[in-house]
């Protein structure tokens, strides 16, 4: 049952997230992006410490630490990405982006020395081919643009591990822990603004407030809150092959409210990262058992 929320949470996180690049897009097409990020994340925090301000009491020094630390990789990784945008496609950096998953094995072993299962090799390689006909355009080109997603990319992976690590914990509360990593990204957000930008700036229109309103409030408090909960209960390859539906709900977003043709790539692609999620939950273990214990059976008879 808890497996079965943590999936519905998950997928209910991305499709915000996908509707994000739409609303963003359309909130920050005159509006500094930094001043938009600041604004988003401490509405966010703000919201969750009015609703549930008995859970931050609690707050521990290793809370501080691992959610400072996780909201810095969370500012880091969106300001990277951003600049990245500017030199490259987005559907290379859709693509790019998602080799997150590639990572996230990879840095589990180096962190904890675990194996490399069959399932995550096969799941992983069908979700990167649905993601590859989501998002990549031919002639390929690999720039500095690339390279800065790319990087966003292994940050990412990262946050995602550091979360699956704490999310462990016995004491571990994803309200509170949300709330920290909110917080200290859109401090970081504002100093950016401050520093490099002379200052915060203050929406005149009101398609903008409304654009900070949805993402700060569904996008990130719900959105993260969600994210923190369900790492409880699933493993990390798990959430970052969900994850990979991010672009199919963007994609989707812009259908309806950019009017942007369907292609058969969409369908193609999010048909093989569905595909991906189905094989990470096969019961394998199950099966090689079964499997084991026939040929025994045969071979004893």
């Amino acid at each position: 049952m808890q497996r079965r929320l943590a999936y519905g949470l998950l997928v209910m996180s991305t499709v915000f997230w996908g509707v994000t690049f739409v609303v963003t897009k359309v909130g920050t097409e005159h509006f500094s992006g930094a001043s938009f990020l600041t604004y988003r994340f401490l509405l966010a925090a703000a919201l969750l410490a009015v609703v549930f301000p008995q859970r931050l009491r609690c707050l521990r020094a290793t809370d501080w630490n691992a959610g400072l630390t996780i909201g810095g990789l969370l500012f880091v990784g969106t300001w990277v990405q951003v600049i990245g945008l500017r030199w490259t496609s987005a559907s290379n950096a859709g693509f790019i982006a998602g080799l997150s998953l590639v990572f996230l094995p990879l840095f589990k072993y180096l962190m904890d020395r675990s194996p490399v299962r069959f399932k995550t090799l096969l799941s992983g390689s069908v979700a990167l081919t649905g993601l590859a006909s989501l998002s990549l355009k031919f002639p390929l080109a690999f720039n500095l643009g690339d390279a800065l997603i790319l990087l966003s990319a292994v940050i990412f992976a990262w946050q995602i591990l550091l979360i699956g690590r704490h999310a462990n914990q016995s004491r571990f509360d994803p309200i509170a822990m949300t709330w920290v990593q909110l917080l200290g990204c859109g401090l970081l957000s504002g100093a950016y603004a401050l520093i490099v930008e002379g200052g915060l700036s203050v929406p005149t229109e009101t398609h903008i407030w409304q654009a900070i309103a949805f993402t700060g409030v569904l996008c990130t408090a719900v959105a993260y809150s969600c994210q923190n909960f369900t790492q409880q209960h699933l493993d990390e390859q798990q959430v970052a092959l969900i994850f990979l539906l991010e672009p199919i709900f963007s994609c989707i977003a812009a259908i309806i409210w950019l009017h942007e043709p369907v292609s058969s790539a969409l369908v193609v692609g999010g048909c093989l990262i569905l595909m991906a999620i189905a094989i990470s939950e096969l019961p394998w273990t199950q099966w090689r058992y079964h499997a084991l214990k026939m040929r025994r059976t045969v071979k004893n008879s």
